[in-house]
């Protein structure tokens, strides 16, 4: 069974659109599917996970990976999905065009249809996981010293420069880039 897991795994990845950086993320932290080598109880479930969030995402016009990092469990997401289904039964909304199931074994009989080669999973394993931006708001110790948050560089993403553009009602900020920007708001970097 553990073949049609880990094949289930790797059709998500090559085709749920998310990046590869952001998959060995969901597959080490969320999943908790560290290597193909993983338990058949966490591959199970990391499946199951992921095939009810795809459901999910398909019924709510969402990308899967909310869903994936917020649930717990395949159940949670199974559950999210019975209370979608009622929802759309008591408004008289159509049904998904796609076959999806609720019951675990006959979800993942469905799994057996998509399948990828599990070398891809392997492949993501390897990709470096983007740097997690520092919150200045937590002290660090380093060789036990504290370190004040006044002293951490702060590290800002485009988005937050434009809102902080947009408080102070600079003109033009949405066609600046991070560089013009962090000028404008006399930011150093």
């Amino acid at each position: 069974m553990d073949k049609v897991y880990l094949g289930f795994i790797a059709y998500a990845i090559k085709n749920f659109g998310i990046l590869k950086s952001q998959w060995k993320i969901l597959l080490t932290d969320s999943l908790k599917v560290k290597s193909v080598d993983a338990s058949s109880k966490i591959l199970r479930e990391a499946s199951l996970r992921l095939y009810y969030a795809h459901f999910i995402g398909l019924n709510m016009c969402i990308k899967i990976d909310a869903f994936i990092e917020s649930a717990k469990t395949s159940n949670d997401l199974k559950n999210i999905l019975i209370d979608f289904d009622k929802l759309r039964t008591k408004n008289g909304l159509p049904e998904l065009q796609v076959i999806n199931y609720t019951d675990n074994d006959k979800a993942i009989a469905h799994m057996k249809k998509f399948q990828e080669p599990t070398s891809i999973i392997s492949d993501i394993l390897k990709v470096k996981s983007p740097i997690k931006s520092r919150d200045t708001k937590t002290k660090i110790l380093v060789r036990n010293e504290k370190i004040s948050p006044n002293k951490i560089k702060k590290i800002y993403t485009v988005i937050q420069l434009r809102e902080m553009a947009k408080k102070k009602e600079m003109k033009g900020y949405s066609k600046m880039n991070k560089a013009e920007l962090m000028k404008a708001l006399k930011i150093k970097h």
